[in-house]
């Protein structure tokens, strides 16, 4: 095993033009005989170029991927799962507006068993996802049950309406607890399109649904009340939800959270 990761390693170091510094060092962890484990000091001056070698390398194996660097390191995760077709069951990246065509060739749909996917963003300041939000419904294969979106992306109802158009997968729990402007009327739509799946509805305890919206919005959501699933107002965490059109019901639960 440690001639293969040697060898490998060995491919890896060929291909970086910029590296300054290779050392190994004991390490007496659990992977002690992997040489990749004993690298102490490495200075590159291009890590999308290193990150796509090494996910070429582990394409095969690897389950779970976690990416929270740069904006340029997304778009090399993004085009690497394309590439190599990674069977991934987890996914973790940063992501905003500037990836908008990087999703449009829905990559995600190279990972036929992607379960859980996680959306971040970097610092506090408000994104406007009314472009990237529909691509990301698109994008999103059948086997994704779990999505998260921790970032402080704003969207409008319509915009909301066409992620759900776009969206496949089944979500059982969706996580929007830093989005920002959320609205009963977003609650209700997601309680609606999601009716049959979506057991967990995770939004902010500082920003709590409200009914405020533009009167665009209003229009929009006039138009859906006829096919709306009613939320219990008396109980906006737990309760019921049922359908105009049918004799159904599902339990269901929102939760907010604090973003402390």
């Amino acid at each position: 095993r440690a001639q293969r990761e040697l060898d490998a390693l060995s491919r890896l170091i060929d291909v970086q033009k910029h590296l300054k510094e290779f050392i190994f060092v004991e390490y007496p962890g659990r992977f002690w005989w992997s040489p990749s484990s004993r690298l102490k000091n490495v200075e590159l001056s291009s890590l999308s170029n290193l990150l796509d070698t090494l996910l070429q390398h582990v394409s095969k194996s690897l389950m779970y991927l976690s990416i929270v660097m740069t904006a340029e390191t997304t778009t090399t995760t993004i085009n690497a799962i394309e590439k190599y077709h990674l069977d991934l069951l987890e996914l973790t990246i940063k992501l905003d507006q500037s990836h908008f065509f990087a999703l449009k060739s829905c990559p995600f749909y190279n990972c036929p068993r992607l379960n859980k996917l996680v959306l971040s963003s970097w610092g506090y300041v408000e994104i406007l996802a009314d472009a990237i939000l529909p691509q990301l419904g698109k994008s999103l294969p059948p086997s994704v049950e779990h999505l998260e979106i921790l970032a402080p992306w704003m969207f409008t109802l319509r915009t909301l309406n066409t992620f759900l158009d776009n969206c496949k997968a089944p979500l059982r729990y969706f996580d929007i607890r830093y989005c920002r402007g959320i609205t009963d009327q977003h609650v209700n739509l997601i309680w609606k399109r999601l009716y049959n799946t979506l057991e967990n509805l995770i939004i902010s305890e500082r920003d709590p649904p409200s009914s405020v919206m533009d009167v665009d919005e209003q229009t929009n959501s006039d138009g859906l009340q006829d096919k709306n699933y009613v939320l219990d107002n008396e109980n906006t965490h737990s309760g019921s939800a049922s359908s105009n059109t049918e004799n159904e019901s599902r339990n269901y639960q929102t939760i907010q959270v604090s973003n402390e």
